[in-house]
């Protein structure tokens, strides 16, 4: 039997309708209609335990806003279908308090990403409050979380609900979510709020924990679009409008359908014996009426094997006239089944393949991701090194320019010593020049006497044997004189030699100041040169820590390039998985060209 799915209230109550053939007030359901803005507007309420069991819905107000003539374009169609949307939602909030919205869904893929994109444009204003209350006095304080799936998040969405309603405590939570619809042409044009929370992918099979007041204690209101619908469901749909059937979403329909005998093709024609044409006419009524009903049964069994999943059925009725187009229709919906799931089926192969090729890629990325990181904490661990030996260089380098500095003062001290002793000898030389002087001075004199004792000598020798007692002084004033003469003569010559020693010295300190000034010049080159020095390895240090700073970012890069391999390895397993999981679905289905394998 197939099972049409469905997660809107309204489309819940047409269905126990087809079911039960029933147009008439449902036990426990009150429904109403109305127009906001000018889209229509369809309340169900479930008002009891009957009402639940009835529709598969909890107790609550369903509120469903048909926009389907917003994609006709018309003047202010956005604005007049804003404005319906939220005068209907508006009644449904309580008049203060903070309010929690969750986008709940994968913004990952398309059908399902209506949460988190509706998340994206909710004006958050919890935090501006706090921290500017004056400016946003008039604002209610709303929070907003995108919970993702269990297959990207290891989270169940309901637990990090949970977690994070203890935290905000709101008076409100708002669950935005894709919905599935039993009908094409509400997907995309159709806005669900309902009070009763929400079972995130209930709608296709797929039940999580439900977010509601029981399970968070506060209330939840739930605000959905349609975006998938069942593909059984809507082949079903497609031969119901080749039928001409009535259409489901609308009751006043059924309710013409009831009135003109329920709809009932297997009632007996009373056969009229008039011979004329009355009887013509109940006679072809009675073969129309069996013609109709064998096309029927035909079209039930084509439709039961396809919602079974068997697409090699085909009608086993010959259908005539203008029904032979019927017959084309179900062949050509079979047909078209059979090439959707075969390429399903070819779609599903793709992917594995591509999910494995994926998986092997993001191996091999996150093992060169590794190598990468470890290449580059290794580099890292290099420069270090290499900047504690430049810190060295640059230690001893400026050792090396305080000693230059400290050997320039003490030649600088030594040269000024030298001039001193420079100074000293010159003064010393002058002094013996004077001694020279003084020396040749005593020997004139000494000269001087000679001549006066060998004169007193003579005289004496004149007087006789009075002049003998002067004659003998005569002769000591001579040896005397002579005596002064060597010693003047002798002290000239040390004074010469002394002289001579003396500007040899003075030419040794001359020379020995030159050397002096020379090493002064070398010790400040090397000076200079030692400053060259440490100002390159400054520089040097200065391009390190720049390296330093862009390897770092390297390995940022490459850390990040490692997480995105792992979670790229992981996504392709998940892709893998669903992969199986089409292919299992596809499998479902018997499909014409597997009776040729």
């Amino acid at each position: 039997m197939l099972v049409k799915r469905t997660d809107l209230a309204l489309e819940a109550r047409e269905l126990w309708q087809e079911s039960t053939e029933k147009t008439t007030r449902l036990s426990g359901v009150k429904a109403g209609k109305s127009r906001e803005e000018g889209y229509p507007v369809t309340r169900v309420d479930i008002l009891d335990q009957r009402g639940e069991k009835a529709l598969g819905k909890p107790q609550g107000s369903y509120l469903t806003i048909d926009l389907t003539t917003f994609w006709q374009r018309k003047s202010d169609f956005f604005e007049r279908a804003v404005r319906a949307v939220g005068s209907q939602l508006r009644e449904l909030l309580p008049e203060e308090g903070p309010v929690l919205v969750i986008g709940l869904g994968n913004e990952a893929m398309t059908p399902d990403a209506v949460g988190p994109l509706a998340a994206d444009n909710v004006l958050i204003t919890r935090h501006l409050i706090a921290a500017m209350p004056k400016h946003f006095a008039g604002f209610r304080p709303v929070a907003v979380f995108r919970t993702g799936v269990l297959g990207t998040t290891g989270v169940e969405s309901a637990e990090a609900v949970r977690g994070l309603v203890a935290e905000v405590q709101p008076a409100l939570v708002i669950a935005v979510d894709a919905l599935a619809s039993r009908r094409v042409g509400r997907v995309c044009a159709t806005v669900q709020l309902s009070d009763t929370g929400i079972i995130p992918g209930s709608g296709v099979g797929n039940h999580r924990a439900a977010l509601n007041r029981e399970t968070l204690g506060v209330p939840v209101l739930a605000v959905g679009i349609p975006t998938v619908v069942d593909a059984a469901t809507g082949q079903v749909d497609q031969c119901l409008e080749l039928l001409d059937w009535p259409d489901p979403t609308d009751p006043e329909e059924w309710v013409g359908l009831t009135v003109a005998d329920d709809g009932d093709l297997h009632a007996a024609v009373v056969p009229v014996r008039s011979g004329d044409e009355l009887e013509v006419l109940t006679r072809t009524l009675d073969t129309t009426v069996e013609s109709v009903n064998r096309y029927i049964s035909d079209i039930q069994q084509v439709l039961t094997q396809v919602a079974g999943g068997n697409l090699q059925v085909e009608p086993q009725v010959d259908y005539k006239g203008d029904f032979a187009l019927i017959r084309t229709s179900l062949d050509t919906i079979i047909q078209s089944m059979n090439e959707t799931i075969l390429g399903f089926e070819a779609a599903a192969s793709r992917l594995a393949e591509m999910s494995e090729e994926l998986n092997g890629q993001s191996g091999q990325l996150q093992h060169a991701s590794m190598e990468q990181t470890k290449s580059t904490e290794e580099l890292v661990q290099e420069v270090a090194h290499v900047k504690e030996r430049l810190a060295s260089v640059t230690n001893s380098s400026n050792q090396t320019r305080t000693k230059t500095g400290e050997i320039a003062q003490c030649i600088q001290e030594a040269n000024t010593r030298m001039d001193a002793l420079s100074e000293a000898m010159d003064g010393i030389s002058a002094n013996a020049q004077k001694i020279t002087q003084i020396a040749k001075s005593i020997e004139d004199i000494a000269f001087q006497t000679g001549i006066l004792a060998i004169n007193a000598s003579v005289e004496a020798a004149r007087a006789g044997s009075a002049g003998k007692g002067f004659a003998v002084v005569a002769e000591e004033v001579r040896q005397l004189a002579s005596r002064s003469s060597e010693a003047a003569q002798s002290a000239a010559d040390t004074v010469n030699s002394t002289r001579a020693m003396i500007q040899a010295g003075v030419k040794l300190t001359a020379d020995t100041a030159g050397s002096l000034q020379d090493i002064s010049a070398v010790s400040s080159q090397i000076g200079g040169i030692t400053d060259q020095l440490v100002a390159a390895v400054q520089g040097q240090e200065s391009a390190l820590a720049i390296m330093e700073e862009r390897i770092g970012t390297i390995f940022s890069i490459a850390e990040r390039n490692l997480q995105n391999a792992t979670g790229t390895e992981q996504s392709s397993g998940l892709l893998a998985k669903e992969a199986e999981a089409l292919r299992f679905q596809v499998q479902r289905f018997k499909v014409k060209e597997e009776r040729g394998r």
